[in-house]
């Protein structure tokens, strides 16, 4: 009696490849949230010259997020070139132990001052920060887990159809 297991064979080796391309599936799921914090992070900060608001990276590298006017008035924010070209690679994403991190920065000397507040030359009031960054980061962190379920399935079920 012989028995044919080269399905059996067929399912290890997606599962095998499946593995190796699990981290570069992490990677891009953390750059397009990175992308959706800094969208968000652009749109609140406050704008005086654009400095600020255009300083804003990812990793290393700058990342350009454009911005129109919709038809009812509101703000609408894209991305203007794909975050690959504008060099948000996989490599803006790193491992630091059993964690991969991604960084949003902003080199502006300011930066940090209208983040987190400050107070004025004189001493004598206090401003106000606008927690542009930290605000984005905490609602696109509240997404992340809906987010990663659905993209998490749709790529499972696209590595379960190839051969």
């Amino acid at each position: 009696m012989s028995v044919d297991i080269s399905e059996l064979i067929n399912f290890r080796d997606r599962f095998k490849r499946m593995e190796s391309e699990f981290e570069t599936f992490l990677k891009k799921f953390l750059i397009k949230q990175a992308l959706d914090v800094l969208a968000k992070t652009k749109k609140e900060t406050p704008t005086d010259t654009g400095l600020l608001k255009n300083s804003w990276t990812i990793g290393d590298q700058s990342v350009a997020i454009g911005s129109r006017t919709n038809r009812s008035g509101g703000t609408e924010y894209f991305q203007m070139e794909s975050a690959f070209a504008q060099g948000a690679s996989l490599d803006s994403v790193v491992r630091d132990g059993d964690m991969l991190v991604i960084t949003i920065s902003n080199a502006v000397e300011y930066a940090k001052y209208v983040e987190y507040g400050h107070m004025t030359r004189g001493r004598n009031k206090w401003v106000d920060g606008k927690f542009m960054c930290s605000l984005a980061i905490i609602d696109v962190k509240r997404k992340i887990p809906a987010r990663f379920e659905r993209e998490f399935s749709a790529w499972f079920a696209e590595k379960m159809r190839e051969n």
